[in-house]
């Protein structure tokens, strides 16, 4: 387990009452099958200076590299980041064969060299559905990991 969080002594943002919304902008549907769309998110963690860490918890659980225990107030959370994501892509790298130490690794070089740890997440319920499609066809990651729409 990796833990990313350590509370700033600066007040905290305000939280957007309209959360799904706001999360939104980062999701992009993967896939459509006969039980619906299949959504994955694009987020951009960075750091923020008045703020000690990230905020969150990276553990992994049943082969899944999974987010936990998000801060309200940290830079993950800001970032558009929830408790039961799964990081499937970490710097436009697939992470879902990698070892959680290698995972772990990755996203600490990523950190103190001060770079945007660029991720591709997928809600943990979703994840069933994902396999058992990639298992039965082919999911075209280039257009996913060349799009340049969110801001950084």
């Amino acid at each position: 387990m990796i833990r990313f969080n350590s509370k700033s002594l600066s007040p905290p943002p305000p939280i957007d009452e309209d959360e799904d919304d706001e999360l939104s902008k980062h999701r992009r549907v993967l896939f459509t099958d006969d039980k619906g769309s299949v959504k994955i998110k694009h987020c951009i963690l960075r750091k923020d200076p008045t703020y000690n860490g990230y905020g969150l918890v990276l553990r992994y659980q049943n082969g899944l590299h999974l987010i936990d225990q998000v801060e309200e107030d940290s830079p993950a959370y800001i970032t558009g980041l929830r408790e039961d994501d799964i990081i499937l892509y970490a710097d436009k790298k697939n992470v879902e064969h990698l070892t959680h130490d290698d995972v772990k690794i990755l996203i600490r070089k990523l950190s103190v060299t001060n770079m945007d740890i660029d991720l591709i997440l997928m809600k943990k319920s979703d994840i069933p559905r994902y396999k058992n499609y990639e298992e039965k066809n082919s999911i075209n990651w280039k257009p996913i990991l060349d799009d340049n729409r969110t801001e950084k």
